[in-house]
């Protein structure tokens, strides 16, 4: 038996939330879809979807799929979300780590404003307009034709663009937040892995990496990726598209 995406997704949703709580994430969709209804809620928390976008694919992969649904280190204090989007995975992280710090790193404007009004009753959660890079330097926001508001990528800015954002490093990034140990860093940043990379000393801050590279978009970010990974010992799995690597102290 062929099991399509979306029936995967819907056995994965009951699996995990149980049959009643898929059936109002179904229901909201169906209204959704209608221009019916432009929010779903998840543990109490609302959760905001555009019209006519990447939203709701985003909210299939993160709730019903339960595509973050993995084993993590004990103790959770920070947690870094590097492409948050709309604020999907942050959401899920701040309710799956209710006392860690969510720092959610978005650099498109119009994705960051619906993250805000979606993290804005969460008190563990600092969202960030900025795109990460590997050094501090200004950024330029693009789009790919028809790849929808969730595949916006950063390339340095030339200069004089008004509409440029802040880059920033990971280690200026340790430094503002006084971070000892990134807990858990997840990073989904449309070939931006490739540049943040270069410079990985601060991986040995981190314990775990969910990573998603994009070898198609931009040649050689998944050789970044472990050649910066080349002299720690880890292990890797996969979930969905992204590797989720266990780095060892």
């Amino acid at each position: 038996m062929n099991i399509n995406s979306r029936q995967f997704a819907l056995m994965a949703s009951i699996n995990t939330n149980g049959f009643w709580e898929t059936a109002k994430y179904i229901f909201g969709y169906v209204l959704h879809k209608a221009k019916l209804k432009s929010f779903l809620k998840y543990k109490g928390t609302r959760i905001n979807l555009r019209y006519n976008s990447s939203d709701f694919t985003v909210f299939r992969e993160i709730f019903l799929v339960s595509e973050y649904d993995l084993i993590y280190p004990k103790g959770v204090e920070v947690v870094v979300d590097a492409g948050a989007n709309i604020g999907a995975s942050t959401i899920w992280f701040a309710k799956k780590f209710p006392h860690a710090k969510i720092i959610a790193i978005e650099p498109d404007k119009n994705n960051f404003s619906v993250l805000r009004s979606n993290v804005k009753d969460l008190d563990n959660v600092i969202p960030l307009n900025k795109g990460l890079w590997s050094t501090n330097q200004k950024l330029n926001v693009n789009s790919r034709k028809n790849f929808g508001e969730w595949a916006k990528f950063t390339s340095p800015d030339a200069g004089g663009d008004e509409n440029s954002i802040d880059g920033i490093s990971i280690d200026q990034l340790i430094e503002d937040f006084a971070i000892e140990k990134i807990d858990v860093f997840k990073i989904d940043i449309e070939g931006a892995e490739k540049e943040i990379f270069k410079e990985s000393k601060w991986v040995e801050k981190v314990n775990l990496l969910i990573i998603e590279t994009h070898d198609w978009l931009e040649k050689g970010c998944s050789k970044a990726v472990f050649d910066a990974l080349r002299e720690r010992k880890f292990s890797t799995s996969f979930a969905g598209e992204k590797f989720v690597i266990q780095i060892e102290e």
